[in-house]
């Protein structure tokens, strides 16, 4: 004898109501996910233009001397014209472990900000047009980066730039045929460690003992590095 089914309507209204819901919220979730991207797809470029900038960009750290600003691990190849600008500021802040790439006019730019607040290291700069430039700015540490293949002088210290240290960096063809890989304009700045008398590691060294730097200061790296860092 065959088993009769009695089918309860209401009830698979309910059911249809239920796993209709259930479809919509997996659609959603799919969409968010790959429209969100990774947080450095996100980010094309960083403009801090006041200490309270800062804040928009929920960086680790609290701008003090002991607890900095963290830029940290970020990916720029965007084809911007400037990557990250920092200017008008006087908190604490470093610049780490980031690959800055095809910028038109500027990987970093530091104008006006405050004395021995800021450090640029571990980073990466590849086929930029000035990787680094430095405008009103005294005593800001530049270490442990490899530059190369940029388009111009890979670090700009204008004539506004004071006690800048450049030391433990990897200098790879910049600026080929247009002089030395960088250029100095500025006053008392240090293209190697005074105290490890550590200096930088430049491809066009050559035979030479020292590398001589282009510009008004006159600057020697008189202890460049005979190997790559990286």
């Amino acid at each position: 004898m065959s088993k009769r089914f009695n089918i309860d309507f209401k009830n698979m209204n309910f059911v249809k109501v239920f796993y209709g819901v259930i479809l919509i919220g997996a659609f959603v979730t799919i969409m968010l996910l790959s429209f969100r991207g990774s947080p450095e797809e996100l980010i094309t470029n960083i403009l801090i233009e006041s200490d309270d900038d800062f804040a928009k960009y929920d960086l680790a750290g609290e701008g003090t001397a002991l607890s900095p600003y963290s830029i940290d691990g970020l990916t720029l190849d965007s084809g911007v014209d400037k990557g990250i600008v920092i200017k008008n500021t006087s908190k604490y802040f470093n610049i780490s472990g980031c690959n800055i790439s095809n910028t038109n006019v500027v990987g970093i730019l530091l104008e006006n900000v405050t004395q021995g607040t800021g450090l640029i290291q571990d980073n990466i700069f590849i086929n930029t047009t000035v990787a680094i430039q430095i405008i009103e700015t005294i005593n800001c540490t530049i270490n442990n980066n490899q530059f190369s293949l940029g388009h111009d002088y890979s670090i700009v210290l204008s004539t506004t730039a004071t006690d800048i240290s450049v030391y433990s960096n990897d200098f790879i063809d910049n600026n080929v045929g247009g002089g030395t890989q960088t250029i100095d304009n500025g006053n008392s700045n240090s293209w190697y460690n005074i105290v490890t008398t550590s200096g930088n590691f430049w491809s066009d060294l050559g035979t030479n003992s020292t590398y001589i730097i282009d510009g008004t200061a006159g600057s020697i790296d008189l202890h460049p590095l005979a190997n790559p860092i990286f």
